[in-house]
């Protein structure tokens, strides 16, 4: 059995990643356009994006035959 190791940074990024998508299905301040409201949703939308580069990152490293 190989035991791998985990790399705390990825699991960081994917639990941010997590709350962020939580944040953006539940919230219901994105009706409202305010500067904070702005701010807010520039930030919580990058979930997308880290969970692209999650992805890309540990599919870049398997080799298929």
């Amino acid at each position: 059995m190989i035991m791998e190791k985990r790399i705390i940074n990825c699991d960081l990024m994917r639990v941010s990643a997590m709350i962020f998508m939580i944040e953006v299905h539940t919230n219901n301040l994105f009706k409202a356009r305010s500067l904070y409201v702005v701010f807010l949703s520039t930030i919580l939308f990058a979930c997308n994006n880290l969970f692209y580069m999650l992805s890309g990152r540990f599919n870049l490293i398997k080799y298929f035959k």
